[in-house]
């Protein structure tokens, strides 16, 4: 929705942000990763494992010859029934056929992760792939979705508004998606009404003690 060209890292063929905004391999990709050393050789980099979702891509023979070699090595991994792409994508960083950028954390805003507190996003990364053949309209992707094929228009007031608040979710909210976003104040607000209740009812106790008899 707004011009991307500034910003990026320079003198980098391909910028790309981490994986999950973790620091090397996750747990989750480390067996993958392991499978492919043992029956393919590749070799990966600990310290870094890239997401293929988020990349600033400039037009150069290094990246033309990267994205050669990453699809070569996607069909390999392929033939061992490894459909993911983001495996042999890491593998091709490793040969250094192409210079790599990492981009920072709020370019790679992963919507479904709740348990990253992050700063304010440039990027929404939604996960489509987690929800089946429909994204929940309660997620701002899926309010779009549902609005464009509805109406063949899209809804940019929602965007801004979430752009503003930096606030990707659009109803049944929860207090880690609050707190996900970094509005504390509104996350006090929604927690503050089950503290009162919990204070009342044992004041209410303690200024009148039942009596428990045993037969």
């Amino acid at each position: 929705m707004r011009p991307l060209d500034c910003g990026w890292p320079e003198g980098a063929e391909l910028a790309v942000a981490r994986d999950r905004n973790q620091w090397g391999i996750t747990p989750l990709a480390l067996p993958g990763v392991e499978k492919l050393r043992a029956k393919l050789g590749w070799e990966f980099r600990m310290d870094r494992y890239l997401n293929a979702g988020v990349m600033f891509v400039r037009d150069t023979p290094a990246a033309h010859a990267f994205y050669a070699e990453w699809h070569r090595r996607w069909k390999q991994a392929l033939s061992l029934g490894m459909w993911q792409d983001q495996f042999s994508f890491n593998s091709v960083i490793a040969t250094g056929t192409a210079t790599i950028a990492i981009l920072p954390d709020r370019d790679n805003w992963v919507t479904h992760s709740t348990v990253m507190l992050r700063g304010r996003a440039r990027i929404f990364h939604f996960f489509a792939s987690l929800y089946g053949d429909e994204i929940p309209a309660s997620t701002l992707l899926g309010h779009l979705t549902n609005r464009f094929q509805r109406d063949g228009t899209l809804d940019e007031a929602t965007i801004a508004s979430a752009t503003k608040d930096n606030f990707p979710w659009m109803d049944n909210v929860r207090l880690k998606h609050l707190l996900a976003s970094g509005l504390y104040v509104r996350a006090a607000g929604l927690v503050a009404p089950s503290i009162i209740r919990r204070v009342r009812r044992k004041f209410s106790l303690w200024a009148h003690p039942r009596l428990l008899t045993r037969d």
